[in-house]
C-alpha cells in the first residue's frame, strides 16, 4: 500500500498537469465579430458572450446607438455522477471571469487558431451560387466560401492556416450539400448555409456568422465543475423585402455536445438576456408562454434619459426572446419549455438578486430563486409563505389583461431587466447532440397608445418565423415569406462561342463528336459531370474529337475549351436506349 503523502502528491501532480493544459488552451484575449446583416447590428464574443461589449452593449436597431440587450448567453448545469453539480454560465466576461473558452474542446494545438468567428455575406454565397449554375465549374473562389470551416472542407488549411478535425464527434458549420455526402466542397458547388427546419428552398441568409466555444477550463464565473461540452453557435440575419419583423431580428441556433463520459443528470439548458430599452430605470419585462416568448417594455410608455443612456422618449420598442427549438431528452422527446425567471440587478428581493455560488445558479435554472424558495404566482413572484408555485413569471398581457398577472398590474418597481428561460430537468448524456433555436426581435415603438407595439408582438411575431418551416406542413407555403433583399451584380454577357465548336448528337448514347475550328489555339479541351468532377480531359486537339460515352452515367455534362484566357463551355445530355 502506498503512503498517503505519496498518493496525494501524485494526484496533485496530475491535477495540476491537467489545469496546466487547461489553461495552457486559453487564448490570451477573445476574437470579437460584428454582425449587421439587417436593421440589426451586434456583436459576438468568441467564447460565447453575445453583445457584450464591456460597457452598455452592443444590440442595435438602426443607427442611433442605443443598445437593447446589455448580455446573453448560455447557462447549463446539472448533476454529475457523485452528486456534485457540474455546470457553465455566462455572464459579463467581467474582470476575465468566464466558464467557456473558444474553439473545439480537446484540440489544445490548434486553441488560438479556434478563436475565431468566421462570417459570410449574402452577396458571396449568391455569387457562388450563380458561378456554379451558370455551367457546373466555378470561374471564381470566393475566400469566405471557401474558408468555411464545413466538415471535409479540403480548402480550409489553406485559407486558414491550419487544418480542421478529422474525427467527428465535433460539430463543424453548417452548409448546404449539394451531392448529399455529407462533405463541404465548395469546388463543386456546397456553400454555407445555417440550420433550418424548412422542407422547401429557404431563403439565403443576409449575414451567417459561426464559431464554436467549450467549457472545458477553470470556472470562474460560477466555480462549478466543468461539465465537458462543446458550443457550436451559428447567428443569422435576414434581410427581406416583405417581412419587417425578420429585419428587426438575429436568429441563433446552439448545437450542444456532451464530450463527458458520464450522465449529467437533472441537466437544465437555459439563456440568460439582460435588456435596457434606452433608460434601463423604467424597465418591466412579461412572458407569452403559448409561443414560448419573452420581453421587455418601457413600465409607462415614456422613456427618460438617464446617464449614461438616453431614452427613447415617447416611442419606446419591445425586445422580445422567442425559443423555436429546445433539447432533447434521453428518449429523444423534445422538451418544452419549463422556466422563466427574473434575476434582478441589485434586487432587495432575497430570491431575486444576482446568483454567487453553483447552488444558487442551478436553483435560477430549476425555477428557484436565489436562496432555493420556488417561484409563487402574484406580486414579484417572491413570497416565502405561499404553495401557490408557478416556473413562468408574468404571463398576463401589459395594458390589455387587467386582472392577469403581469408587472403593471402588480404595481413592481420598474428597472433593469435580467431574464433566465430553461428546459429541464433530463438526462444529459455522452455524446449525446442537442439543440436551443432562439429569435431576438427589436419591435419599434409608436406613436400610438400605450404599448401599442405589443399588438404585433401577440399577433404576428410567432408566426412571422414560420419561413424556416415552409412546406413542412403542407406542399403549399402557409407562413409569411421572406424574399431575399440581397442584390449581386449582374452577369457580363457571356463569351461568344467558337463558330466551329459544335457538339453532336445532343443528347448523345454512344459516340460523341467534337468539332473545333481551330484546335491548334486550345489547349485543352476537359468534360465535367454535374458534380463537378472531371470525368474527361484531353490536351492534344484534332478538329474533330469523337468521344465513346456507352458507358458513362446518364446526365448532364459539360465540355470546357482553354483557349489563353478565355473559357468557352457547352453542355450535352448522356441518355439510355
Amino acid at each position: 500500500m502506498q503512503p498517503i503523502t505519496h498518493c496525494m502528491k501524485k494526484h496533485l501532480t496530475l491535477a495540476l498537469l491537467s489545469l496546466a493544459s487547461i489553461l495552457a488552451a486559453q487564448p490570451d484575449s477573445l476574437t470579437q465579430e460584428y454582425i449587421h446583416g439587417n436593421n440589426i447590428g451586434a456583436l459576438l464574443n468568441s467564447n460565447g458572450s453575445l453583445f457584450w461589449d464591456g460597457g452598455n452593449g452592443h444590440f442595435i436597431a438602426g443607427e442611433d446607438g442605443r443598445s437593447l440587450v446589455r448580455a446573453a448567453g448560455l447557462w447549463i448545469a446539472g448533476v454529475g455522477k457523485a452528486g456534485n453539480l457540474k455546470g457553465a454560465i455566462q455572464m459579463y466576461n467581467e474582470d476575465g471571469r468566464s466558464d467557456f473558452v473558444p474553439g473545439l474542446l480537446g484540440d489544445t494545438v490548434n486553441a488560438e487558431n479556434w478563436n475565431h468567428i468566421w462570417k459570410v455575406t449574402g452577396e458571396d454565397i449568391l455569387l457562388h451560387i450563380r458561378d456554379w449554375e451558370t455551367d457546373g465549374v466555378l470561374d471564381d473562389t470566393i475566400a469566405s466560401i471557401f474558408g468555411w470551416p464545413g466538415r471535409g472542407n479540403p480548402f480550409f488549411e489553406q485559407y486558414n492556416g491550419f487544418p480542421l478535425p478529422d474525427i467527428n464527434s465535433h460539430q463543424l458549420a453548417p452548409f448546404y450539400d449539394v451531392n448529399l455526402n455529407g462533405v463541404y466542397e465548395p469546388h463543386f458547388g456546397d456553400f454555407p448555409m445555417n440550420d433550418t427546419r424548412s422542407c422547401g428552398s429557404a431563403p439565403v441568409p443576409a449575414e451567417l456568422s459561426w464559431f464554436s466555444f467549450h467549457d472545458n477550463t477553470p470556472h470562474s464565473e460560477s466555480n462549478m465543475a466543468p461539465l465537458q461540452i462543446e458550443v457550436s453557435t451559428e447567428v443569422t440575419a435576414y434581410r427581406c423585402t416583405d417581412n419587417q419583423f425578420a429585419n428587426n431580428s438575429l436568429l441563433l441556433f446552439y448545437k450542444i455536445t456532451n464530450l463527458a463520459q458520464e450522465d449529467i443528470d437533472s441537466c437544465y439548458f437555459g439563456v440568460f438576456f439582460d435588456f435596457q430599452i434606452g433608460c434601463p430605470n423604467d424597465d418591466y419585462m412579461a412572458t407569452y408562454p403559448e409561443k414560448n416568448i419573452f420581453y421587455a417594455y418601457n413600465s409607462d410608455g415614456y422613456d427618460e434619459d438617464c446617464s449614461p443612456y438616453n431614452g427613447f422618449h415617447d416611442q419606446p420598442p419591445v425586445v422580445a426572446v422567442t425559443l423555436l427549438r429546445g433539447p432533447r431528452n434521453e428518449f429523444l422527446e423534445e422538451l418544452p419549455l419549463s422556466v422563466i425567471m427574473p434575476i434582478h440587478e441589485g434586487s432587495t428581493i432575497p430570491g431575486q438578486a444576482p446568483p454567487e455560488q453553483p447552488a444558487e445558479y442551478y436553483n435560477y435554472l430549476t425555477g428557484r430563486g436565489k436562496d432555493g424558495i420556488p417561484l409563487t404566482n402574484g406580486g414579484t413572484g417572491y413570497n416565502p409563505g405561499s404553495t401557490d408555485y408557478t416556473n413562468i413569471i408574468f404571463p398576463g398581457r401589459p395594458g390589455m389583461d387587467t386582472t392577469g398577472w403581469t408587472e403593471l398590474n402588480a404595481g413592481t418597481l420598474p428597472g433593469r431587466r435580467r431574464v433566465l428561460a430553461s428546459y429541464g430537468p433530463f438526462t444529459l448524456q455522452p455524446n449525446a447532440v442537442n439543440a436551443i433555436q432562439l429569435i431576438i426581435t427589436q419591435i419599434p415603438g409608436t406613436n400610438g397608445p400605450l404599448l401599442e407595439n405589443l399588438d404585433a408582438l401577440y399577433d404576428s411575431l410567432f408566426e412571422a418565423f414560420g419561413f424556416l418551416y415552409n412546406g413542412c406542413i403542407d406542399p403549399t407555403p402557409l407562413y409569411p415569406k421572406c424574399t431575399e433583399d440581397i442584390e449581386i451584380p449582374p452577369l457580363p454577357p457571356p463569351p461568344p462561342l467558337p463558330e466551329e465548336f459544335i457538339i453532336s448528337p445532343n443528347p448523345v448514347s454512344k459516340i460523341l463528336t467534337i468539332q473545333i475550328k481551330d484546335p491548334g489555339n486550345v489547349e485543352r479541351l476537359s468534360i465535367y459531370d454535374a458534380t463537378g468532377r472531371l470525368v474527361f480531359e484531353k490536351k492534344m486537339l484534332t478538329d474533330v474529337l469523337e468521344i465513346d460515352v456507352a458507358g458513362w452515367p446518364k446526365g448532364t455534362y459539360f465540355v470546357r475549351l482553354g483557349k489563353g484566357d478565355e473559357q468557352f463551355v457547352k453542355g450535352f445530355v448522356v441518355m439510355r436506349r
